[in-house]
């Protein structure tokens, strides 16, 4: 997923979590960084796209990457601030570093988020790699006051949601008419439009 989304989603977890969104405030900046932070193999572009694409949602989205990548913007947050609970920014950190791979599992591409233990990306299916309605909702949660910050989080929850049942609905009518000549049926939600989807 795009950064600019993952970043959004880290705010909303700050704020949902009571933590509100500060610069000034160590365990708001842990979960935002959390957030973005395994997108760090990117680095791997250095070596051909490639190599890129095999490495990619491995092991920096992976439980075990998450904890690493936790511990390290908890060290490094708790020396910026001088904040001594480093503990305590660890699990912050890392449940923003969890909203990270679990978003990235929403699309087609997937995440190996059991690695090592499961070496299969985990998928979901439900949304593109930069969903314009999601990211609207999610951004009118985090500029919300009041009820209106409310009419946001279950507008985000009810097209997630909604997708999902989309997705099980044409999946159904796809093995209806195709079952019988294939095997599995995968489907891909269409970068083209929000209630488009192809299938292989």
């Amino acid at each position: 997923m795009d950064p600019v989304t993952h970043a959004v989603i880290g705010m909303s977890l700050s704020k949902a979590t009571g933590n509100g969104i500060s610069l000034a405030d160590p365990v708001s900046m842990g979960i935002i960084a959390g957030a973005v932070f395994p997108d760090i193999d990117i680095i791997y572009q250095k070596w051909g796209y490639y190599a890129y694409l095999k490495n990619h949602r491995c092991f920096s989205h992976s439980v075990v990457g998450l904890a690493v990548s936790a511990m390290f913007i908890a060290v490094v947050l708790g020396g910026l601030y001088n904040y001594e609970n480093i503990l305590s920014l660890f699990l912050w950190s890392f449940l923003g570093c969890l909203s990270h791979t679990l978003y990235d599992t929403c699309n087609s591409f997937g995440a190996k988020l059991l690695w090592p233990f499961v070496n299969k990306k985990l998928t979901l299916n439900v949304l593109t790699v930069a969903d314009p309605l999601f990211f609207v909702f999610l951004l009118g949660y985090v500029l919300g006051k009041g009820s209106m910050q409310n009419y946001f989080l279950i507008a985000t929850i009810l097209y997630l949601v909604l997708r999902m049942v989309m997705r099980t609905f044409i999946k159904y009518n796809s093995y209806k008419q195709f079952g019988e000549t294939c095997k599995k049926i995968n489907l891909l939600p269409s970068m083209v439009g929000s209630f488009k989807w192809y299938f292989v």
